[in-house]
């Protein structure tokens, strides 16, 4: 998986707005994103960050969407 694939999935959660689909979305992103960080040491400094920093984002927005 390269990092746009993770990075589309991302986005698709982050921007989606039908709640029934929002759980799948962020699902997909976890899983996409946890596949490009076992790439670890191998992955760039900067796409290391934007990983664990998407991963905090998906973690809020998975808390928000069990309200």
């Amino acid at each position: 998986m390269c990092q746009e694939e993770w990075w589309t999935l991302y986005q698709d959660a982050v921007l989606e707005t039908d709640r029934d689909q929002l759980g799948t979305r962020i699902r997909a992103a976890q899983q996409a994103i946890a596949a490009r960080e076992s790439f670890g040491e191998q992955l760039p400094a900067d796409e290391r960050i934007a990983l664990s920093n998407a991963s905090a984002a998906l973690i809020i927005l998975q808390q928000e969407h069990r309200r």
